[in-house]
């Protein structure tokens, strides 16, 4: 905190001069001889907040500790992004330190070595693909291909052609020879996500493939010679499914890997939190912090999969002409909090954040992207001045 006119150096020249050593450092300035136009060319230049006196103490003490909170967790953002880029192999794939996740890299650790078929269990947005890849990167295949293929989002007309290839006028349209991904991934790893949905015709030649290590072509008879490693992907127990053969699933079920969901590691919520708000844009570099302190505090509400946090922090930091909305998108809702105060009005330069119900302090626009309020947990809404 720094008074604006000062002998020798003023307020705006040593905030200057100490957001150069200290980037992101909060700067509250306070002066007595300020007006709109100084006011709006330090919030621009990267003051945290402008105050003119006289003031109210009570409000110099709220902006004092919400600039040392955001500090706080802008060091500490910072610790955690060090410590993800020292971190290698596995770990650097796979985020979090609870005990269920370090189980699953040590099961990934010793299965990548192996060259065998792997299912991997886990809700929709787990990271079912991503275990896949590393299986395939730190094993002994991972000079080949890694050829992923959802079954669920191929038509069943196309999805024989896309496994197995076809030769030139195999059926209409079909002009010229075409290699199926079997073929492109031999050597290497096919990953076939949402195995449940295969039809079952197909899943007999898939069997064949795997026992004799050979496919032919849509309208070929030249056999030809496959070496892959096949890991499939499913959301359920695939025993449990009527229409999935009972063969074909021990064929694969030679490993399996089990994926758990953030609410089953609820310590993983935080590192998620952080890593996902590293791809925020640089323009709102000042809310990551926020980003990251409110996800890490409501991710055991989510229903499971990471993507649900990532929808959250996208929402907290994408634009929007409405100052008012509802955080129950992705969460589920609370009760109305009358201490909440009446919605702020819409305007293009404000701009609304589903972020976790909390009660504002003070409002006003200005430049950078700022959550100027205290948690207020009984309500439903939110109010976030830019």
């Amino acid at each position: 905190m720094t008074d604006v006119r000062m002998p020798g150096m003023d307020g705006l020249e040593l905030m200057h001069e100490a957001l150069t050593r200290l980037p992101g450092l909060p700067v509250v300035l306070v002066t007595a001889h300020g007006d709109i136009d100084m006011a709006t060319r330090a919030m621009r230049d990267g003051a945290y907040d402008f105050i003119e006196k006289p003031f109210v103490p009570e409000r110099l003490v709220e902006t004092l500790q919400r600039a040392c909170d955001k500090w706080r967790l802008l060091l500490e953002n910072h610790r955690l992004q060090q410590d993800l880029a020292s971190r290698s192999g596995i770990d650097a794939r796979l985020i979090g330190l609870s005990p269920p996740m370090q189980r699953l890299k040590q099961e990934l650790q010793t299965l990548a070595a192996i060259d065998t078929s792997v299912i991997i269990y886990g809700e929709t947005g787990t990271g079912k693909e991503l275990v896949a890849q590393c299986l395939h990167d730190f094993g002994p295949r991972h000079r080949r291909h890694f050829v992923p293929i959802n079954c669920g989002a191929i038509p069943e007309s196309l999805i024989e052609s896309e496994l197995f290839g076809h030769e030139a006028g195999a059926f209409t349209g079909a002009t010229k020879r075409r290699i199926g991904k079997l073929e492109y991934a031999d050597g290497g790893t096919l990953f076939l996500d949402e195995i449940e949905s295969m039809p079952p015709h197909l899943q007999i030649r898939l069997l064949r493939a795997l026992q004799e290590g050979v496919i032919e072509r849509l309208g070929g008879n030249e056999p030809i010679r496959v070496d892959l490693r096949v890991v499939a992907a499913a959301k359920t127990d695939l025993r449990t499914e009527e229409q999935f053969r009972e063969d074909l699933y021990y064929r694969l079920n030679v490993s399996q890997l089990h994926i758990p969901a953030l609410r089953s590691a609820l310590t993983m919520c935080r590192c998620c939190s952080i890593t996902m708000s590293v791809a925020v844009p640089p323009s709102t570099d000042a809310n990551r912090a926020g980003c990251r302190s409110w996800t890490s505090r409501r991710c055991k509400a989510t229903a499971g999969p990471a993507m649900s946090v990532n929808c959250a922090i996208s929402r907290c930091v994408s634009p929007s002409t409405t100052a008012f909305s509802s955080a129950s998108c992705c969460f589920p809702a609370r009760r109305h909090c009358s201490s909440a105060g009446p919605p702020i009005r819409s305007s293009s330069r404000w701009r609304c954040r589903s972020v976790p119900s909390r009660r504002i302090l003070s409002a006003r626009p200005c430049s950078g992207i700022r959550a100027i309020s205290r948690p207020c947990w009984k309500s439903s809404t939110c109010r976030v001045a830019p």
